[in-house]
């Protein structure tokens, strides 16, 4: 009798009979302290890319890194007193969609603590692979349910408007700012947007790699950064039509953030994902996609967008340095990223199951 007594008060605290929603005060709250771990990360990773000096665990960059771990923790602490004290109780105390958020913390706890015992007994690893180690991987998969807490919160508010305004909108749009910025840090080596293009053959011919698979790496690396971008431009656009100018914001920001971190000068990458993303902002405000009923205009934006980004992107280089794909190599890889995208769209647009007579026990009404 005592353990059913114990497991229906565990079901009770389980059950969220009244979910209640963040503030936008709350969301940039949560943006703020996640802005924090996110410039944490990048000074470390600048930290990585272009000091050869000896590091341990304990720097000043991971002491920023940790304190907005720690402003993560207290925020989200304070928004569930303030819950409480309203008269929410157990999980209903945790603003709906937040939770992910919250398992996120533990899992970032977790890994921190775990990498500074993996850099105790295997020491600051100085390669490539040492961005791909566990801890890293839970650190990052950690902070990006963090960050993406206010946008999984607006995402399921049913009183959030299509067509939001500027203001309404900031949280969400540094929301997705902080995500981007967590998916680019751990493809820091293939993220075209970044770093000078020609820096890669440079490379190619300083320590003698053939030409062919200096080329095979670039297009990938060009076609993993086009479906990455792609995706999230047509995910929000599934729930809303941001405001004029967010994804030229987006894009500009994450991409100025790259190059800082790389400090390779190619200052010319943060215009060409401006110009990307005002035309991907263009394209929603004049099609409306989140409107639900129009799939060929994701289609249009799945496709037009890389055109725009990648065609920008090229010229850019060629205004820059001189272009070292081959026109066939340079057209060929802008294409496949437009059909990436339209392919995406497509996928994300497929109509749902057409009940039949076998299904529903009559006649399809």
């Amino acid at each position: 009798m005592r353990n059913d007594h114990a497991d229906t008060r565990i079901a009770s605290f389980m059950k969220s009979s009244n979910p209640v929603f963040a503030t936008r005060g709350d969301d940039l709250g949560t943006v703020a302290w996640s802005f924090v771990v996110l410039i944490g990360l990048y000074i470390d990773g600048w930290a990585h890319i272009n000091t050869n000096r000896s590091e341990t665990f304990f720097t000043s960059w991971h002491i920023i890194l940790y304190g907005g771990l720690f402003g993560c923790i207290g925020w989200m602490l304070r928004i569930c007193a303030r819950n409480s004290r309203a008269g929410h109780v157990g999980i209903d105390m945790i603003p709906r969609a937040y939770g992910a958020g919250i398992l996120g913390i533990l899992i970032f706890s977790a890994a921190g603590l775990s990498d500074m015992i993996w850099h105790t007994v295997f020491g600051v690893e100085a390669s490539i692979g040492a961005l791909y180690s566990p801890p890293h991987l839970a650190l990052l998969f950690g902070a990006f349910l963090i960050v993406t807490s206010p946008f999984r919160s607006a995402w399921c508010n049913p009183d959030w408007d299509l067509n939001p305004d500027s203001r309404a909108f900031d949280p969400i749009a540094l929301s997705v700012v902080a995500a981007l910025g967590m998916i680019s840090f751990i493809e820091q080596h293939l993220w075209t947007l970044g770093s000078p293009f020609h820096s890669a053959f440079r490379f190619a011919r300083v320590h003698d790699v053939g030409r062919a698979y200096l080329v095979l790496v670039s297009l990938s690396s060009i076609l993993l950064v086009s479906i990455t971008l792609t995706s999230l431009v047509l995910i929000v656009c599934t729930r809303w039509n941001p405001p004029l100018g967010t994804f030229a914001f987006i894009l500009g920001l994450n991409t100025g953030m790259m190059v800082g971190m790389k400090a390779e000068g190619a200052w010319e990458q943060v215009a060409v994902a401006v110009i990307g993303g005002g035309v991907a902002d263009l394209l929603v405000r004049r099609l409306q996609p989140a409107c639900g009923t129009r799939p060929r205009a994701k289609r249009l934006i799945g496709a037009v967008f890389p055109l725009a980004l990648w065609g920008t992107h090229f010229i850019a280089i060629g205004l820059v340095t001189s272009n070292p794909l081959q026109i066939e190599e340079t057209v060929g890889i802008t294409v496949t990223c437009s059909l990436a995208g339209l392919m995406l769209a497509t996928m994300m647009t497929l109509p749902g199951p057409i009940p039949n007579e076998a299904a529903t026990g009559g006649a399809p009404e």
